[in-house]
This record gives C-alpha cells, structure tokens and sequence, in this order.
C-alpha cells in the first residue's frame, strides 16, 4: 500500500496529481489542523496519527487505519470500542540505529493490533538488509522500514518481498530516508514492483545516486 504522507492542511490537494497511485493518506493529526470538510474530500483510505496524544480527537471517527505508538498499545481496548469500524497499527520506532534483535523487538509488540510498523534508522546499507530480511520472514502484517539516507533502497524493493506499507511524500517535504512519490512512480515504477523483479546489486565506495536513477530509469519497464 503506497501511503502518502500530508505535509499541509490541504492533503486533497497534494495527493491530486498522484490520485492513480495512492492508496492511503497519513494525517498526522498532533502536527496540522486538519478541517473536516478537508478530510472528506479524500478519495482513499485515511491513516490518522497522534503519536502520544490523548485519542480523543474528533477527526478519528473518520479514520480507516488508527496508529498508536507502542507505549499506548494499553488503550487499544477501549479504541476499538470507540472506534469500531478502524483498523489499528502498533508503531516502534529507533531514530538512532538498528538494533540487534529485531525479531525479538517484533515479537514482544503488544497483540491485538492489524498491522504492526518498525521503523529503525539504518546507518550503512548492512543495517538495511537487516531490516529487509525482517519484512521477508514476517510479511503478512509487518511493515519493517529503514530510515535515513542508507536504507532508502529498502524502501523500495521491500514491495517485491510483500505489499507493505510504503510512505512518502512530495520531494520538497522528503526526509528520514523516504522516497519522493514523483520518484516512486515515474523512475522506480514502484506501481509495477511485485515477486517477479529482478533487482541488481552495483558494488561501489561511492556511488552516484543521480546517475543510479537516470539508469534505472533506462533499465526499469514502465
């Protein structure tokens, strides 16, 4: 599921141009304040977000998906009652590294939960294929994300091993390793990715990420 992240209080018209690729809108209600008649002009699914708010906002009763972060996985009884008709994600999240046990870390998420979201920032593409090997061995309700420059690939081929979640945004509000949505649908044809993809591996001390996608962009079938 490609997510698009609102940066702006006006989400309907960020996603317009996008409307064939998106399938899911993340509003981040504890950062704008978003009107109603705004949130009802969305077309696609709406995922709402309060970090470690209070969930009492009015906008959830409009929400498809509702992520709570880990440490408020206590109140996911009394959410779904007041919310019945959401679904919910557990979230993690490590802005500093990638730990060693991250199937231990993946293991202990509260349960109860439809999907569940760990995001670890990766300091060197190792810490990437780390992260990736997580998504492949738990792909049915897990979206493991790398975050920062280093595991941006990740985000990218972990479609071919399972339809997670994917978030992005416009370029201009890009940042934490995300992939802009003009790069995932006119160079990577992220829409195309699926199991059969070939991926090729280039071997470099240093690697020059403009000319990477201007050959990608010759190589990938649009």
């Amino acid at each position: 599921m490609l997510i698009y992240v609102a940066a702006t209080k006006k989400p309907s018209l960020e996603i317009r141009p996008w409307q064939n690729y998106v399938q899911a809108v993340e509003l981040r209600l504890d950062k704008y304040d978003f009107a109603e008649v705004e949130i009802k002009k969305i077309f696609c699914l709406k995922i709402m977000t309060l970090k470690n708010e209070i969930f009492d906002h009015p906008l959830l009763q409009w929400a498809d998906y509702i992520d709570v972060d880990w440490q408020k996985a206590f109140l996911l009884s009394s959410l779904k009652k007041k919310y019945p008709k959401a679904q919910f994600i557990c979230s993690y999240h490590d802005y500093e590294k990638t730990p060693q046990n991250l199937e231990q870390i993946y293991k202990r998420m509260p349960p109860g939960f439809s999907h569940y979201k760990l995001a670890f920032y990766a300091n060197n593409a190792t810490d990437a294929l780390k992260i990736l090997l997580l998504q492949q061995k738990y792909p049915q309700n897990l979206t493991a994300i790398s975050m920062g420059e280093d595991g941006s690939f990740a985000r990218i081929i972990s479609k071919i091993l399972s339809p997670n979640f994917c978030y992005t945004t416009a370029a201009k509000y890009v940042r934490l390793g995300q992939v802009s949505i003009e790069d995932l649908a006119c160079i990577y044809s992220y829409h195309n990715l699926n199991c059969n993809t070939l991926v090729f591996a280039v071997g470099s001390s240093r690697v020059d990420l403009q000319a990477c996608k201007l050959e990608y962009s010759i190589v990938s079938p649009k």
